[in-house]
């Protein structure tokens, strides 16, 4: 979209779910992302070394170099059954308690708590544990798990 554009750079400022919902649209293009950090977390800036400080971060786009990063892919569903859902993931991809812990630090949350939200979301989501068998395909290598 940005490419057929004609954008020579599209720039987000936000978090790991706003960083992850351009790269998968800029996913095959070759149009850079330059990101300015402003989640919770911020853990896929981090890791690619954008400073927190939004100023730095905006200087970095004029001094920067693009560099490509992988993308995942991630699908679920119950096994046998062909209603699934799909996601493209940058930096990291869980399932079971840690997906729910995610889900339960909601924007509100973290508005109020700031990162303490996923504190609060694991306490509230620890009671509710219970063992899941998982069934998982790994580039065609079949794996269970508990």
């Amino acid at each position: 979209m940005a490419e057929a554009a004609g954008a020579p750079l599209v720039a987000v400022a936000g978090g790991d779910g706003t960083i992850r919902e351009a790269l998968r649209l800029l996913a095959g293009t070759k149009v850079p992302l330059a990101i300015v950090p402003a989640g919770t977390g911020n853990v896929f800036a981090s890791a690619i070394g954008v400073p927190r400080r939004a100023s730095d971060a905006i200087a970095l786009v004029r001094t920067g170099r693009p560099a490509s990063v992988d993308l995942g892919s991630a699908s679920w569903g119950r096994a046998g059954v062909a209603d699934t859902s799909d996601s493209v993931f940058a930096v990291a991809c869980g399932v079971g308690f840690d997906a729910r812990v995610m889900m339960a630090a909601t924007v509100e949350l973290k508005r109020r708590f700031g990162f303490l939200a996923y504190v609060v979301a694991s306490m509230s989501e620890a009671v509710r544990l219970r063992p899941v068998r998982y069934q998982l395909d790994v580039d065609g290598e079949v794996h269970e798990v508990d």
